[in-house]
């Protein structure tokens, strides 16, 4: 059963991995280079992952404050997603601040989990590679889309910081909930939820515009 951190890591890896996904469909790279990208973003996670444990003493204020941490992080990916649909040639830099900003959130999440084993960080790791590579191959089928590719992935960038916001607001709520009661999966299910549901609008909105696209075609 998931603990509570291991349930945001797992929230963050998934968010982290689609937005990777998203900028490799707008680098328009191809699929060595893509599966190359996101085998070594599936390393650096894996890094982080080992190195945590020595950071357990240095983020050890973080545990009741946490909720902070959310909301920080949430409004600089609201200004960052504002950066990238202003100007055209951030891509790059948005790219790299972006990976930052996750890579310290995970690494201070990490930090919090106890005996977080090697297994867990391999499937961990296995997890993120699969969903930025098939995030990619799907960002493909936008290119028949009438609207613009980064419309679409602001529109992602503003749902998940709004997601992370609320794991801001709700975060000492969720931590002073009585663990004896309920399962700390069963505490993150309607987060879970959340996850779920902006990946299925991303899915569908994909496939709503290129069907569009190839009706219009037609016509």
């Amino acid at each position: 059963m998931l603990s509570l951190f291991e349930g945001y890591l797992l929230i963050f890896v998934a968010l982290f991995a689609v937005n990777m996904g998203l900028f490799l469909g707008n680098f328009k790279i191809n699929n060595l280079k893509a599966i190359s990208v996101a085998i070594i973003s599936g390393i650096l996670l894996i890094v982080v992952n080992y190195v945590s444990s020595y950071f357990k003493v240095l983020f050890s204020f973080l545990t009741g404050d946490f909720g902070f941490l959310f909301l920080v992080v949430s409004v600089l990916l609201f200004v960052l997603t504002w950066i990238y649909l202003k100007k055209e040639n951030s891509l790059k830099k948005i790219t790299c601040i972006t990976t930052i900003l996750f890579y310290i959130v995970i690494l201070c999440i990490d930090s919090h989990i106890f005996a977080f084993s090697l297994f867990n960080s391999l499937l961990l790791t296995l997890f993120l590679v699969i969903i930025m590579f098939v995030v990619y191959q799907l960002s493909k089928l936008l290119l028949y889309a009438k609207r613009e590719y980064l419309l679409i992935v602001g529109e992602y960038m503003i749902l998940e910081s709004i997601l992370i916001f609320i794991l801001g607001l709700t975060y000492w709520s969720v931590k002073e909930l009585d663990y004896s009661m309920f399962s700390s999966y069963l505490i993150l299910t309607p987060t879970y939820q959340v996850v779920y549901v902006i990946i299925l609008i991303i899915f569908i909105l994909i496939l709503g515009l290129y069907y569009n696209d190839k009706q219009l075609k037609k016509r």
